[in-house]
């Protein structure tokens, strides 16, 4: 089990630790939205930090309105009261949830970065053959392009090969920009993710069991970018945004994905928005 953090004697089951004074003369401050909670993986939020959350609540809080009371209170609490942690961390985390007899448990962290959600490379596909279908009306050149542009947009093979997406869609670009000279000065990318952002076409990966939204926490000096992998039912909640500073409650895994370049990924249970007031 991960290693448990230091923090005075845990309060009374239904009270949390004091917030800190606020000081009222800042003229900004940090907040923190919660935007989503494994509502399933309850467990494993009291597994890990079951000294911060107090034992249980039984009786009357055991029916189900107050049990998703207590569980969002859980969650905000694991969430925004231990420090967070930077990702120049995962290492040493890693290695010290192996045990004496090598057995590994995943350990549960607080993390903060930047939340980067990539669109599914055939979505991208079928929307840029979108917008190009209606410039081609008035572009021969154009025109020629779309055709095997949404041809291989049918194409399942190009399922998550993103560098291969990225290639075809460069020259697709630079003909669009080329043709709208003189118009508002709009991109092929600004339209195509603004059809993206209201599908929720995220990228998905079968990791952890059931089909998970493949999203990067990055760190804040934009050196590292780790996979974090959240349920499906996680997609209605997130924000309409490519990219967020966020804080996450998730546990610590080996790569699930031979195609990634990091060697870690993180299973979200909690998502947080930061934002500045």
């Amino acid at each position: 089990p991960a290693p448990r953090l230091e923090r005075p004697a845990p309060p009374a089951p239904a009270s949390l630790p004091a917030a800190p004074p606020r000081d009222l003369g800042a003229t900004e401050r940090q907040a923190v939205e919660l935007v989503w909670f494994a509502q399933g993986r309850l467990a494993a939020l009291r597994r890990h930090w079951g000294e911060l959350l107090g034992p249980e609540p039984g009786g009357a809080e055991g029916r189900a309105e107050a049990e998703l009371t207590g569980a969002r209170r859980d969650a905000f609490a694991v969430l925004t009261v231990p420090p967070p942690g930077g990702l120049d961390s995962l290492g040493d985390a890693i290695r010290a949830a192996v045990s004496v007899y090598e057995r590994f448990e995943p350990p549960g962290l607080v993390l903060v970065g930047q939340i980067v959600l990539p669109f599914d490379e055939l979505q991208t596909l079928r929307a840029a053959a979108a917008v190009l279908s209606a410039l081609g009306a008035t572009d021969r050149r154009v025109k020629e392009l779309v055709g095997p542009l949404a041809e291989l947009a049918q194409e399942p093979m190009l399922e998550g090969c993103s560098q291969a997406v990225e290639a075809l869609l460069e020259p697709l670009r630079e003909r669009y920009a080329q043709a709208r000279r003189g118009a508002p000065q709009d991109s092929l990318q600004d339209h195509v993710e603004r059809i993206l952002l209201r599908q929720r076409a995220y990228q998905r990966r079968s990791v952890f069991g059931p089909t998970s939204i493949r999203a990067l926490l990055v760190s804040l000096d934009g050196q590292l970018a780790v996979p974090t992998y959240l349920p499906e039912d996680a997609a209605p909640r997130l924000p309409l945004m490519t990219s967020f500073p966020a804080r996450l409650v998730a546990e610590l895994h080996p790569r699930q994905d031979q195609l990634e370049a990091c060697p870690y990924a993180l299973r979200a249970l909690v998502l947080g928005r930061i934002f500045s007031v």
